[in-house]
């Protein structure tokens, strides 16, 4: 997968990249596109489209499971500062590839 990292606290709202859906609003509502394939926090899963949490046996967290995607996806990654640490991730498959 490829990867887009940024590190803040504050909360955005999220556009898909390709086709401008808002997929995520400020008060955490989530509207999918036909590109947006995931969306989680360190908490869990929000949105999973592939069930790609589904079969979660080893108990890993959404970013170990993410991260194995192949280059077709492109994840954003955002990680809180502490105390807060919260992480949250948003994935959108690449329809040109």
């Amino acid at each position: 997968m490829q990867k887009i990292e940024k590190t803040s606290n504050e909360f955005y709202e999220q556009h898909c990249f390709q086709c401008g859906e808002k997929n995520v609003d400020l008060n955490a509502k989530i509207t999918p596109c036909k590109h947006l394939i995931f969306i989680g926090t360190s908490e869990g899963p929000e949105y999973d489209s592939l069930g790609l949490m589904k079969n979660n046996e080893e108990d890993k967290s959404c970013y170990e499971i993410i991260e194995k995607l192949d280059d077709k996806y492109i994840g954003f990654c955002q990680f809180g500062h502490p105390p807060n640490g919260m992480e949250a991730f948003i994935v959108y498959k690449d329809l040109n590839k």
